[in-house]
């Protein structure tokens, strides 16, 4: 993740004039100073216009639209804008200074906004501020990462299949981050440069609760290539170990995957084979569940006639050591993994064949239900991969699946110019309507998708006009979404006003939730018939992980003996991937239920949600493989 960006942000914080106060610095203050550009910027040149939002958007907008004076506001900070729940669009951060905005992240609560800067800007380099933190309700804004530089950009390029983000939070909302430091402009403790060499990135952790911050040592000699937290504090990750011999970079030594707790290395991806039989590829794409499981899809060389197999393989941790490993043989090699807000888990992965000059290669993509099991694939995408009119190589399909319903883009070439359309599927009938597409040979209303992500139940979708045009933002919305009537995109309107190609980098929704701390919750027990794999509890409340664990029982019906379970937590499901073999075994690949036996699942009444109601009653069903 660290390359010739270093070495500019390295000169240009050195060629910066700045202020170096020790202490911590804030404001909420309501009105912009003065805009003389001999003085320094300061946190008090700053203002904060978060308050009352429902959208807040990160463009990549540096200036030069038309129609700026539209806004309600008058600020330079352009990178940053906010939409009211009437359709009004402000800036996000008042100032008479033009700061670099790159990305812009929620709290879990959404009691916190945090604006991650671009320190290799000019201007906002000299604030010497890598993280502001807003509270949401009032607009108070600090600085929570003086004089530190966090090179988003490499990260989301190196984790284009990852949902992971550049700044993650744990149960406590406390943050973690990767960033690098500078002599003279960050505290002692805090100064990486001591601890490794300059341009070397750390991993901070900022407590909330007193606002410390520090760095965890014990991986110092890495460069991380994915990391993510878990929700109890725990962190896994992947990347290189010894990069650097003095000032010279060399090839790192993989490696893999580890975990490390209270800043120890307890485990790593090279101990889990499957079989006796060791990966072929170490670093893999992984994704984390929201207590303790990391899973991910990797190549296992086999020495039997079977060759060289795909697998996706779960793997639980405790603090402190590994608890057992699942895998599930036969999948296709995975390129993304999704975890649904309804508590599904997904996967898609791809094969390149039939390659030629124009299309470069014809794509298959196959989408999985990986939790709820099945062992076939739901849907299948035949696109291809386009070489545009630069040379460059578009290989950009998207693809969301929901409530039987599958979202996806296709790639068109017109004459060298390569667009997307968009498209839905209804799997129980192969009903499908076209979403978006282009007209007129893409001589017009043509346009390429940039950025595909889902945050609730919207798909929020950015798109670039490929004729050189204003570009357009909008989303699908999956909850209201009719495929015989109501199928199109909601563009947000206005924002061509605002931005110089429409071209935003992320979006967050503020919403408004009522406090249910004091309602009980309520769960059920679901299974598919044909899934010998796993069950799953679906819960109407965020709950106490380990303790509802701990109050689950799986029985044979037939022996009346227990069925060990590995617990999966995705949001507010529960997924139990059973193992018969009891989990005697550190490593181990599926051993699933007896087809045709039945088994009773049991949820006691005294199960408790994370603000300590319990159910009240038990819950039990009987399933059937």
């Amino acid at each position: 993740m660290i390359n010739i960006l270093h070495i500019l942000l390295v000169l240009l914080f050195s060629l910066t004039i700045i202020s170096c106060g020790g202490k911590e610095e804030s404001s909420s203050e309501t009105t912009p100073t003065s805009d003389d550009t001999t003085i320094p910027i300061q946190l008090s040149d700053v203002n904060a216009n978060i308050a009352g939002s429902k959208y807040i958007i990160t463009t990549e907008s540096s200036g030069g639209a038309s129609g700026r004076s539209n806004a309600k506001t008058n600020s330079k900070t352009e990178s940053l804008l906010v939409i009211s729940e009437s359709g009004e669009i402000d800036y996000g951060l008042i100032s008479n200074n033009k700061l670099a905005v790159k990305y812009n992240i929620l709290s879990p609560s959404g009691d916190y906004l945090y604006l991650l800067l671009d320190t290799s800007d000019a201007n906002t380099s000299e604030l010497n501020c890598a993280i502001l933190q807003v509270k949401t309700i009032n607009n108070d804004l600090k600085c929570i990462a003086k004089g530190l530089a966090i090179y988003i950009e490499n990260y989301l390029k190196s984790n284009t299949y990852s949902s992971d983000l550049p700044l993650q939070f744990d149960a406590n909302e406390n943050i973690y981050f990767l960033a690098v430091s500078f002599t003279g402009r960050t505290d002692e403790a805090l100064n990486c440069v001591n601890q490794a060499r300059e341009g070397q990135e750390c991993l901070y952790k900022y407590t909330i609760q007193d606002s410390s911050i520090q760095i965890i040592k014990s991986i110092l000699d890495v460069s991380v290539q994915q990391i993510k937290i878990f929700h109890d504090g725990g962190i896994a990750y992947t990347g290189g170990r010894n990069c650097r011999q003095g000032e010279v970079w060399v090839e790192c030594d993989d490696l893999g995957l580890e975990i490390l707790y209270n800043d120890t290395i307890v485990e790593t991806y090279e101990n889990v084979n499957y079989s006796g039989n060791t990966y072929k590829y170490k670093r893999p794409p992984f994704t984390t569940g929201s207590n303790n499981t990391v899973f991910f899809g990797g190549k296992i060389e086999t020495n039997s006639s079977e060759g060289v197999i795909n697998t996706f393989q779960f793997s639980r941790f405790s603090t402190g050591r590994s608890f057992n490993s699942f895998i599930m043989p036969n999948f296709i090699n995975f390129s993304s993994t999704f975890l649904e807000t309804n508590g599904e888990i997904h996967a898609y992965g791809q094969y390149v064949t039939d390659k030629n000059t124009e299309t470069v290669g014809n794509v298959d993509y196959y989408l999985f239900k990986l939790l709820p099991y099945s062992d076939n694939y739901i849907f299948k995408l035949n696109g291809n991969c386009y070489r545009s009119v630069d040379n460059g190589i578009n290989c950009k399909h998207f693809i969301n699946y929901s409530s039987n319903i599958v979202y996806y883009s296709k790639l068109k070439n017109n004459s060298g110019k390569i667009s997307s359309e968009i498209l839905a599927t209804r799997l129980s009938d192969n009903y499908t309507t076209t979403i978006m597409s282009n007209s007129n040979n893409c001589e017009s209303d043509c346009y390429l998708i940039e950025k595909w992500f889902l945050q609730n139940e919207k798909i929020y979708i950015s798109l670039i006009d490929v004729n050189g045009g204003s570009g357009k933002f909008g989303y699908i919305d999956r909850s209201d979404f009719d495929i015989n009537t109501n199928n199109e995109i909601n563009y947000i309107s206005g924002l061509d006003t605002y931005l110089q190609s429409n071209n935003v980098k992320n979006i967050q929704e503020l919403s408004n939730t009522n406090s249910t701390s004091s309602v009980n919750p309520s769960a059920e027990i679901k299974h598919e018939v044909s899934d010998n794999i796993s069950a799953r509890i679906e819960f109407t409340k965020d709950m106490n992980f380990s303790d509802v664990e701990g109050n689950i029982s799986v029985i044979d019906n037939t022996t009346n003996q227990s069925v060990w379970f590995m617990p999966v937590w995705n949001n507010k499901t529960l997924h139990l991937l059973f193992d018969t073999d009891n989990g005697t075994s550190a490593s181990v690949e599926s051993n699933p239920l007896t087809s045709g036996k039945t088994f009773k699942v049991t949820l006691l009444g005294s199960a408790k949600d994370s603000d300590g109601n319990t159910l009240g009653s038990d819950v039990v069903k009987y399933i059937t493989p």
